[in-house]
């Protein structure tokens, strides 16, 4: 039903979830993450309170601490399964034995991948296998899920993903602790929709590398046509990242958004006058 990837970057200062699924709103349940403490992901019959009780425990205890707690006090436990990483990046994993299969988890350096009624195991090493690249953390995460979805990803099919990532300096409002927070509830293409909306966010939040529009024009003026807009100002206000253009320069990020939006059926097949 669920592959996710619980993981930490130390040079990033970046701590996350990433999740996808055949169950609506995934996101809304599996990930919970803590800046200063660590991630959980909660999922098969999910535990809700195993998040903010295993966020509260990881201030002070270790990722197989905080798992063993858990567990312990949950007399289903051998439906659950869970993912841990604690803020020095030491990783716990639990797949009960009433599991639907293919269910299990693979613990690296930094990460955990872990799943439920998966196609098989090559799902979880596909995943383990994007988080061992160098890559950015945010797209490894998103790759990780991209490699499971390859890979076969759940059995059932897809409708839902979702990432939460957590730090400090990257934080999109003062104080939350939070760098990114995306769901994709239900979508035929649940992965592909939160790779897109990830490149939307980072050019809203993130976007300071500037272009010269004109060096760009050709690209600009064909991206434009496709989505059915007269001008680049109409689409960036569209999109809310009219603060990341001129008259003159675009953001890098913003640049890539809007071609790869216009690659995209998500919008490519609505005109807009």
């Amino acid at each position: 039903m669920t592959y996710s990837v619980v993981a930490m970057d130390p040079e990033e200062e970046l701590v996350g979830v990433a999740v996808a699924s055949r169950f609506i709103a995934v996101g809304a349940v599996v990930p919970w993450v803590r800046h200063g403490a660590g991630a959980i992901a909660t999922q098969s019959y999910a535990n809700y309170s195993f998040g903010p009780e295993g966020l509260d425990l990881l201030s002070d205890h270790s990722a197989k601490e905080t798992l063993k707690i858990l567990l312990d006090k949950d007399p289903q436990m051998e439906k659950r399964q869970v993912g841990i990483i604690d803020r020095m990046g030491k990783v716990a994993s639990f797949t009960g034995k009433e599991c639907f299969n293919y269910a299990g988890s693979i613990e690296g350096k930094n990460f955990t991948v872990q799943g439920n009624i998966l196609t098989g195991r090559k799902v979880l090493e596909s995943m383990a296998s994007e988080m061992e690249t160098d890559q950015p953390f945010i797209e490894r995460m998103i790759r990780a899920l991209k490699a499971g979805e390859a890979a076969g990803g759940d059995s059932r099919g897809k409708q839902a993903a979702a990432i939460l990532i957590a730090g400090k300096k990257l934080e999109f409002v003062e104080s939350s602790g939070i760098v990114m927070d995306i769901r994709v509830d239900d979508h035929p293409e649940p992965v592909r929709e939160l790779e897109r909306i990830s490149k939307v966010w980072r050019a809203v939040h993130w976007d300071s590398d500037k272009l010269k529009i004109a060096d760009k024009s050709k690209e600009i003026d064909l991206a434009l046509r496709r989505l059915g807009f007269t001008t680049l100002k109409d689409w960036a206000a569209a999109r809310g990242l009219d603060h990341n253009i001129s008259y003159t320069e675009i953001g890098s990020i913003t640049l890539n958004s809007l071609l790869s939006e216009s690659k995209s059926d998500t919008y490519a097949r609505f005109s807009r006058k």
